[in-house]
């Protein structure tokens, strides 16, 4: 079997999306799985994402330039040279595919090379499984054009998953799709072990802590403020934010506005290694998106004993059990999120209970080794060599598949 897993930002992003990609060729590959990269970025760059654990020399790594146009909608010469090169992308892509015939291309996030691959989908025969991964709907809630891209990649797709039961039930009553199969992100138990045993971390123990991209949608401004609150009416904790991103220099500001630059902190993005520890040695993980899929940070968090204060958004609520493995808010309701960390800034020993069944549940029930076998029964499925029926697959995800 020879899998192309699409990873259009691989080489640009930290995020749950290209941390999901690395895991997973990494978990075929020792499989001996014939495994493809296809990332966006300069060809001549063939690296390993510094944020990751290096992929195995056995994945082959595809990269070329897949400018978006539509980027460039209103500025005609800019159009004209990204359409320009799109098209040569595309031909290059095209001659890739003719000698290397993947059996399966699996899209994670639906970017705008959907519609490429669904036209070379016809013209070498392979299966194409899209998963959505939450921020793909955000953007169709938005634009007549990205909805039409997530109906047309819901039509043409062999297999369809997501990441959480909300994106499944959102894909189900918005755009009619009821054969969706669910399968979430998962952890690896070897880096979990990995992150309760060293010491390597960014940030001084038993703070709170946020990791993430700085994007609106992750709303840390507000978590800025909530945290303001929360020193103001005596939080001994400080708080670390690691993670970079286009609100960098408006977080920089508030927390200089507000005269905080000795109780928050940002950090800056860290590879992966250095983000467990940190999230092993916290009191707290905070998350105030105000949408959400299946947030890895969220799931490491728990399965490392360390409890999740989070607006109750997405796919959240089917990882935190509030009350039990950690506390959920309305993103309306900032003051309920200030109690819940007062709470666990003044109670240590009770934080730590709640990460203990946190860790507990993120173990038994978010394994990467499950989440890979899940996708590999899928692959085999759609090729028609696998042993699991259609209904084995509902009982386990969702709902279940489209083979074509």
């Amino acid at each position: 079997m020879r899998i192309a897993l699409w990873s259009t930002g691989y080489y640009r992003g930290f995020g749950g999306a290209e941390q999901m990609v690395n895991a997973l060729l990494r978990r075929f590959s020792m499989a001996d799985l014939d495994c493809i990269l296809i990332a966006d970025g300069e060809p001549q760059w063939n690296k390993q994402n510094p944020y990751f654990p290096s992929l195995p020399d056995a994945v082959e790594i595809y990269i070329d330039t897949f400018p978006n146009p539509l980027l460039y909608i209103r500025r005609p010469a800019s159009l004209s040279a990204s359409l320009f090169q799109y098209a040569k992308a595309a031909l290059k892509l095209l001659n890739f595919l003719r000698h290397r015939k993947p059996d399966i291309i699996h899209l994670h996030f639906v970017s705008l090379d959907v519609f490429l691959l669904i036209l070379y989908k016809y013209l070498f025969k392979y299966r194409l499984v899209i998963t959505f991964r939450g921020g793909d709907l955000g953007v169709a809630q938005q634009s007549r054009l990205a909805r039409l891209k997530v109906q047309i990649s819901l039509r043409c797709a062999d297999a369809v998953t997501s990441v959480s039961q909300q994106i499944g039930n959102c894909l189900r009553d918005r755009f009619g799709n009821s054969k969706v199969v669910c399968i979430p992100n998962g952890i690896d138990r070897n880096e979990v072990r990995w992150a309760l045993q060293n010491q390597l971390s960014v940030i001084p123990d038993d703070h709170f802590l946020y990791v993430g991209r700085l994007h609106a949608e992750k709303q840390v401004r507000l978590l800025v403020e909530i945290f303001k609150t929360c020193i103001d009416a005596g939080c001994e904790r400080n708080l670390y934010i690691v993670g970079d991103g286009e609100e960098r220099e408006a977080i920089v500001r508030l927390i200089s506005r507000y005269e905080l630059k000795d109780r928050i902190f940002i950090m800056g993005a860290r590879g992966r290694h250095q983000v467990l520890a940190a999230l092993a040695r916290s009191r707290c993980l905070l998350l105030t998106s105000s949408d959400e899929g299946c947030p890895n940070v969220v799931l490491e968090a728990m399965a490392v004993g360390v409890p999740v204060i989070a607006a109750s958004v997405g796919g959240v609520p089917e990882l935190v059990a509030d009350g039990e493995t950690g506390y959920l808010f309305s993103p309306n309701n900032p003051d309920l999120a200030k109690e819940h960390i007062l709470r666990l800034a003044r109670d240590p020993l009770h934080a730590r209970s709640l990460g203990q069944r946190g860790a507990e549940v993120a173990m038994h029930n978010f394994d990467l080794a499950a989440t890979a076998k899940k996708y590999l029964e899928l692959y085999s499925l759609l090729l028609g060599n696998g042993q699991l029926s259609k209904k084995s697959i509902q009982v386990t995800t969702c709902t279940g598949i489209n083979p074509s």
